[in-house]
Parts: C-alpha cells; sequence; structure tokens
C-alpha cells in the first residue's frame, strides 16, 4: 500500500499518536523525564536511559511540543559540551533525541502556523 507524504505512517504516528504515546502526554512523565535530566546528578547510565525515552516519546507532536516548551533542548546539547569524546554513546542519544524533538515540534510549529 502506498501511502503518500499526506497519510504516512510516520506522520499519523506524529499527530495521532499511539495508546502509550497518549497516555503520556496526559501524565507527568515529560516534566519527570526533564528534571531528572536537568538536575545532572544521575549516573551516565541512566541518563542514557532518560534520553532515550525523551527521544522515543517525542515521536508524538503533544509530548514533543511539551519538551520544547519545558526546554529540554538545553539539557541534551549539555550531554555534548560535557563529553570528553564526541563519538561516544551519549552523544549518539543525545542528537538522536534532538533529532526528534527537532523534527516533530517543527513540524508541528509549521503546521500551526498553516493553520493561522
Amino acid at each position: 500500500m502506498i501511502y503518500g507524504s499526506n497519510s504516512s505512517p510516520m506522520k499519523r504516528l506524529y499527530e495521532k499518536g499511539t495508546r502509550n504515546l497518549i497516555a503520556i502526554s496526559k501524565s507527568e512523565i515529560p516534566e519527570t523525564l526533564v528534571n531528572l535530566l536537568a538536575s545532572g546528578k544521575c549516573s551516565t547510565d541512566f541518563i542514557i536511559s532518560i534520553m532515550e525515552a525523551i527521544g522515543a516519546t517525542a515521536l508524538f507532536s503533544q509530548v514533543a511540543s511539551r519538551y520544547a516548551y519545558m526546554g529540554v533542548m538545553k539539557d541534551l546539547v549539555r550531554v555534548f559540551t560535557e563529553s570528553k569524546d564526541f563519538r561516544s554513546f551519549a552523544v549518539s542519544v543525545a542528537m538522536d533525541a534532538i533529532w526528534n524533538l527537532v523534527e516533530v515540534a517543527g513540524q508541528s510549529a509549521i503546521t500551526g502556523l498553516a493553520a493561522d
């Protein structure tokens, strides 16, 4: 089946989410993840897990918009500046989360501007 750009599976995921992503968007999970990442008092393995969770849940536009509003990008970029090796796994995970946020939150911002 050919979906086209208007009804592709990823676009439907961005806009409508899944049952789990909708539940996460209605919970305090995004705030908790951002607060844990911003604290900087976690182990490297825990920070990587937090960033993976942020990247995975940012595939739904409502969650990605909340992350962007809370300023999680600065904390993800901090991983770059604090890393001794730019090729580390933590930097790779942070880049993936940033990419998802920019792609989804940026897309919803563009869609919102087009609607105005």
